[in-house]
């Protein structure tokens, strides 16, 4: 098992407010401080969507995480949630694995990865694809059910480069740090736009297809090689990881702890979910039965979002003097990076040129999602 080395660097402190010239970064600058940590919820603090259970297939939970599984010719079940089990008083969160229905046999197509993908613009200053790429160290704490070789890997957006560097369990279900350093790839596309710029996963079980030659570039989409444990084979078994830090340079510093206000920032850029007994948007009644809204997201957001929003009217309001009203008819008007407009229905009695909220009413049910993700 690997530790932590002495030396720490010491990241500036901020008051939480955010700098409005820099939003939208995705996790460099946004709060106008830079930080050495590329990961977005390292320490998995942050959680806008519900727990995931019985899932067969890729998942997004904590914010800017997600598991990816190719079943292969077995069907894998897990559960995904944020859980309160962690190394130590350090941290306060982990993310949770837990494998309802195991795979004891792997096929050649088979993988199971959690995954964190790191957006162009954030992984550009690793200049990965020219003469001048940078070394980077990768640390995290984990508990894995299973001991033996394991895999932490590096893709490109083309699945056409990737690294695969292998780290030892020494204990099962034991909290362990572990970091790997790998030399920047000189050969290779790696975007620099608002797409994904780099792939990093933890393996956990792979097939043939997918596993190549430790600690080495190549032109191949691989995520382990052949001595990767099979961690998915045991129905019940739970993989943890907290603590990921992606940096430059050789050496694995102590975990860059930021304040709530600015992580979350990021992960909006990405995911935002506006729930709750709430104030959606204010708006205008057009007539007497139609209005229309204009809601701000908190940051500019990756690229212009899908929408999904709760289909049971009767939690959400029109509210405009002299009524307050369910909409019958509730809908997106048009989206942006920025915003998003709302053009919603209600019976009569309105009076056209009124002011108008549009408001959730349920305290769990009033529900907007946009999604942003790589």
């Amino acid at each position: 098992m690997s530790t932590l080395k002495a030396d720490t660097v010491t990241a500036a402190t901020t008051n939480g407010n955010l700098a409005i010239s820099n939003q939208g970064t995705g996790g460099i600058a946004i709060d106008g401080i830079p930080h050495r940590n590329l990961i977005i919820n390292g320490d998995m603090r942050i959680q806008q969507r519900s727990d995931v259970s019985n899932s067969t297939t890729a998942e997004y939970c904590l914010d800017r995480w997600r598991v990816n599984l190719s079943d292969g010719s077995a069907i894998i079940q897990h559960d995904i949630a944020q859980d309160t089990t962690v190394p130590s008083s350090t941290f306060t969160h982990s993310m949770k694995v837990t494998i309802d229905a195991g795979d004891a046999s792997i096929a050649a197509g088979a993988v199971h990865l959690i995954q964190h993908r790191i957006e162009g613009l954030v992984s550009d200053q690793l200049r990965f694809g020219t003469s001048d790429a940078k070394t980077v160290t990768i640390s995290f704490w984990i508990r894995s059910p299973v001991t033996g070789v394991h895999y932490v890997s590096l893709r490109n957006s083309a699945f056409d480069r990737s690294y695969p560097a292998p780290y030892t369990i020494s204990s099962a279900d034991t909290w362990e740090h572990h970091s790997v350093t790998i030399p920047g790839d000189t050969s290779g596309t790696w975007l620099t736009t608002n797409g994904v710029g780099i792939r990093l996963s933890w393996c956990f079980g792979a097939g043939s297809t997918y596993q190549g030659t430790a600690s080495s570039w190549e032109g191949a989409n691989d995520v382990a090689a052949s001595d990767q444990v099979n961690a998915v084979a045991s129905s019940a078994d739970v993989i943890y990881l907290t603590g990921v830090q992606l940096e430059v340079g050789a050496t694995a510093t102590d975990f860059e702890h930021r304040d709530i206000a600015s992580e979350l920032a990021r992960c909006q850029r990405y995911f935002y979910r506006q729930s709750g007994s709430t104030h959606l948007a204010t708006g205008v009644l057009v007539s007497t039965t139609n209005a229309y809204g204009h809601m701000e997201f908190p940051v500019t957001m990756r690229a212009t979002p899908t929408n999904a929003y709760a289909v049971d009217l009767a939690d959400f309001q029109i509210q405009s003097p002299g009524v307050a009203a369910a909409p019958t008819v509730m809908a997106i008007s048009y989206t942006s990076k920025n915003s998003v407009g709302l053009s919603w229905t209600k019976a009569s009695g309105g009076t056209a040129g009124y002011a108008c909220s549009m408001l959730g009413v349920d305290g769990t049910n009033s529900t907007f999602d946009f999604i942003a993700e790589l």
